[in-house]
């Protein structure tokens, strides 16, 4: 069913009627008759007729849809593009019994619940390639990739791989977890196969208790085997501990402790690697990892990571990060090794991939030319996002919020224009309801503000309306008077009649002064809220008497 001009993209039929999605038939036809009793072009003259005959299509179009039981399930799943469109007429010529229809409409749902599912498929990779800064080409390139598939809540696939310049390898993977809720309960089991080495790696976690989680690892591969257990405590709100012991080809202990706080993490590691033997004496040469990360704003962050050796010089690491936008991150580091080789490593995070290109500078300790390559990069960044990526940022967010501004005052401009109309249309209704209801000393609404006021003030003063922000819905109000009675149903009240929106996005509420037995009543509801008037407890002390 082709829909008429005056319906615009994105109107809500529901909203056109008045009703709510679960209304019945009965309920629609009731507010259609109502409705078209106002609106009937017959009942209007003068410059309003033409607005008339909009409207009264408008309710028409919205009457046969929601009263046709195929078109209605076809806007339901659909909207109304569907209905302007040939989508309508064929799914009705290939379903034509209510019935077939509905199983259609289902099988559309379950296979949205199917394409989330799909959407859980995830892929992680990552593009390293290793550069000499006096040497050309590449001194190593490394493509790991992984693809996890969620076959359902408790299981998971994992295939990968990784072409090396060095050797290619593949990854097979697979993890179960044993509740829907604890996900540090599971099972996981992975293979790494490549031409010249394999590995396998079977790990089982679970929670030993409220603050403890464990872990045992074993490893076996062409060269040996490592069984590995990991422990970690959570010690207080911002503090986890943990501990690892490795025993096999790799003798280690680690111990750490982690500290998050709102904007700083920080952490460090006691590591004893593998035992040497001094005479008959067995050794390890400890190293100690300290790592400090600072959230300089929602976008930024520094990080600074050191290891010492007791044993031999220390290595530094500094980086910036920068999240350019949802899912896009850009980061600089630069190391200095333990021999004195500078490294400087830009990264480009797009979601799941990865692309890192690390800068060999130089190969050992050269005084001021490891120092300035140490130092200049993280410095050359953090001044071009000082003087040019903070700026450029600040112009776009005033222009995009000018633009949105401009948009919005236009949309409300044209809503506000709307309805004006539409109260110029149930004037004449509403004045004879007026006297109706008077006559019998029932419902006359004196009052009727919807939008936005201020906060009190810490005097106490009353609430006060933002200049553009509050409306005058007296005379739709009156409107909806039936038998002395308004009842507004649950959700926005900004698309009734008469109604629209003058501050989007804000919180709004109702305020509405009435008269019910020549009494005066006040109620305040929230947006959303239903109402229902009159009630015995909305009498205020003073009693109204018309002069």
């Amino acid at each position: 069913m082709e829909g008429p001009e005056e319906i615009e993209e994105g109107t809500d039929l529901y909203g056109l009627l008045g009703v709510k999605k679960t209304a019945s038939k009965n309920e629609i036809r009731k507010a259609y008759r109502k409705l078209a009793r106002t609106f009937h072009p017959d009942h209007h003259g003068g410059d309003v007729r033409g607005e008339a005959e909009k409207k009264f299509v408008q309710i028409n179009y919205a009457y046969v849809v929601l009263m046709d039981d195929e078109q209605r399930a076809v806007y339901d799943i659909y909207g109304l593009e569907a209905l302007k469109s040939n989508t309508c007429k064929e799914l009705v010529k290939r379903y034509p019994t209510l019935d077939e229809l509905k199983k259609h409409l289902e099988k559309v749902e379950k296979d949205k619940e199917l394409k989330e599912l799909r959407n859980k498929f995830k892929m992680k990779g990552k593009i390293t390639t290793v550069l000499g800064a006096f040497k050309r080409g590449p001194e190593e390139f490394n493509l790991p990739f992984i693809l996890g598939n969620q076959i359902d809540t408790r299981n998971m696939v994992v295939v990968g791989g990784n072409v090396a310049q060095r050797g290619s390898s593949l990854i097979f993977g697979w993890r179960r977890f044993f509740s829907d809720v604890d996900r540090t309960t599971f099972a996981d089991a992975q293979v790494v196969a490549g031409p010249e080495a394999w590995n396998l790696r079977v790990i089982g976690q679970t929670r030993l208790s409220s603050s403890n989680v464990g872990a045992i690892i074993a490893d076996i591969n062409n060269e040996g085997s490592n069984l590995t257990l990991h422990f970690w405590e959570t010690l207080s709100e911002r503090v986890l501990g943990d501990a690892q012991f490795s025993i096999g080809q790799n003798n280690v202990m680690r111990l750490g402790l982690r500290r998050q706080a709102k904007t700083t993490v920080m952490s460090s590691h006691l590591k004893f690697a593998d035992v040497e033997y001094v005479g008959d004496w067995p050794f390890s040469i400890p190293s100690l990892e300290l790592n400090y990360r600072k959230k300089l704003s929602k976008r930024e962050s520094l990080s600074l990571e050191t290891e010492l050796g007791f044993g031999g010089l220390p290595s530094v690491g500094l980086g910036y990060t920068r999240r350019i936008s949802k899912g896009n991150k850009l980061s600089i580091s630069t190391g200095l090794g333990a021999n004195g080789a500078c490294t400087v490593i830009a990264t480009y995070t797009y979601f799941g991939q990865q692309f890192s290109f690390p800068l060999l500078v130089t190969r050992g300790l050269e005084g001021w030319t490891s120092v300035g390559a140490f130092v200049l990069p993280l410095f050359g960044v953090l001044a071009a996002t000082q003087f040019w990526f903070n700026p450029l940022r600040e112009r776009k967010k005033r222009e995009k919020k000018a633009a949105t501004l401009r948009l919005r005052s236009e949309h409300i401009k044209k809503k506000r224009q709307q309805a004006e109309m539409d109260i110029r249309l149930i004037l004449a209704q509403v004045k004879r309801k007026i006297e109706a209801e008077r006559t019998k000393h029932g419902l006359v609404i004196v009052l009727g503000q919807y939008g936005r006021w201020k906060e009190p003030t810490p005097s106490g003063d009353e609430e006060e309306a933002e200049e553009g922000s509050v409306i005058d819905v007296t005379v739709p109000l009156q409107y909806r008077v039936e038998d002395s009675q308004l009842i507004l149903e649950e959700g926005s009240k900004a698309s009734l009649y008469g109604f629209y929106d003058p501050c989007p996005g804000d919180e709004k509420q109702l305020r509405i002064r009435y008269l019910f037995k020549d009494k005066m009543h006040h109620v305040t509801i929230n947006d959303n809220d239903e109402l229902v008037i009159p009630l015995k407890e909305h009498l205020v002390k003073e009693t109204y008497k018309e002069s």
